[in-house]
């Protein structure tokens, strides 16, 4: 056989072999790893859910989803339980890709303290004048919750709004008068009249106002569902629309609104409910 027709034969043989597949099917399935922090909670304490992976994922936690910003290599969610939370698990949905998965939070038992204040009597039984202004003040309060902005407006960690102790903690059930109760959605912190309010992170004012409950009252949103409210100021030293930095002065402590002396009422709010403003200093958004 001649080298032309040797070489009609190799190329028939070659053409013949199936070509290979040099493209990988997509995964079907992303791996996630998760962590919490702290994994164990108190009824109105806030956690941070931390989630390892290469696709945006959906957290489910006590019915509500939640809003997920991303890090550099990792997704994170804001998670609360509610104060009327009684002492148990509960079950954190984490799906990412076609991967589910369950984590759990503890929620430890707490017992509130109980405290007996006196008011003017007027601020405790409203006039019907007073009435109809106070429940028009908290219907303006409360549209801000749902506004929830998709991204943080903080930075970094938060900080107390001032360098004082604690007067009435969070959670505080209260007898006012001896007569009507109440539950203490915010923290109060010793404070003269004066003293200088810091704004416990970086965000947005968005209410500053003269309300009959709070008094001189500052709204900041730092995004991603987070808000708080400064109460009974003397003086406020921000305006609607300003950008706040966090550690940054925006009013001085006083005594407006329905307060028995000076001090500084602070409410956290997420998605519109209250959290215990303690336990959110402890959060580490930094790392």
């Amino acid at each position: 056989m001649d080298m032309k027709n040797l070489l009609i034969i190799v190329i028939a043989l070659i053409s013949t072999i199936p070509a290979v597949n040099t493209s990988f099917p997509e995964p079907s399935l992303v791996n996630h790893t998760v962590d919490l922090a702290p994994s164990e909670v108190y009824p109105g304490d806030v956690f941070i859910i931390t989630v390892h992976t290469n696709s945006t994922p959906m957290l489910r936690f006590q019915g509500r989803e939640l809003p997920v910003f991303s890090r550099d290599k990792y997704y994170q969610a804001i998670a609360f339980v509610n104060i009327d939370t009684k002492q148990g698990i509960l079950g954190i949905i984490i799906k990412s890709g076609e991967q589910t998965t369950i984590e759990y939070t503890k929620v430890l038992d707490k017992e509130f303290p109980v405290k007996h204040i006196t008011l003017k009597s007027e601020q405790v039984f409203l006039s019907p004048d007073d009435e109809k202004r106070a429940d028009r003040e908290q219907h303006i309060l409360e549209s801000f919750w749902n506004n929830i902005t998709p991204y943080p407006l903080w930075s970094g960690n938060f900080l107390r709004p001032l360098d004082s102790s604690i007067t009435s903690p969070f959670g505080t059930k209260r007898i006012i008068n001896g007569k009507k109760e109440s539950r203490h959605h915010g923290t109060d912190y010793k404070g003269s009249e004066g003293s200088p309010v810091k704004s416990i992170n970086s965000g947005e004012v968005v209410l500053s106002d003269n309300q009959f409950y709070g008094g001189n009252t500052i709204l900041i949103n730092h995004g991603l569902g987070i808000y708080s409210v400064y109460l009974h100021l003397s003086k406020s030293m921000v305006s609607v629309g300003d950008r706040v930095s966090k550690g940054q002065v925006i009013g001085l402590v006083g005594s407006t609104g329905r307060a028995n002396g000076p001090h500084l009422h602070l409410s956290v709010k997420l998605y519109g409910e209250s959290i215990n403003p303690e336990s959110l200093y402890k959060i580490n958004f930094s790392r």
